[in-house]
């Protein structure tokens, strides 16, 4: 499963939290399904970059043991 990141404001039920001084907001349907999700970043040639996974993967989406190239 991938997600977008797209400028917005909150809205009712939404969760928001702060990481670095930038707010992320989340649809609460979205945080529930994913139980959370965690962000890191890291600062490179004066870009920062932002990682963010889900605690819980989507059972679509096959992971590592979907495919027969990892041993």
């Amino acid at each position: 499963m991938s997600y977008n990141l797209v400028l917005d404001e909150p809205v009712k039920n939404d969760k928001v939290e702060e990481h670095d001084g930038l707010h992320f907001v989340v649809e609460d349907n979205l945080l529930e399904m994913s139980k959370g999700f965690t962000i890191s970043s890291f600062q490179q040639e004066g870009q920062t970059y932002f990682k963010i996974l889900p605690e819980k993967e989507a059972a679509d989406t096959g992971g590592c043991s979907s495919c027969s190239s990892c041993g």
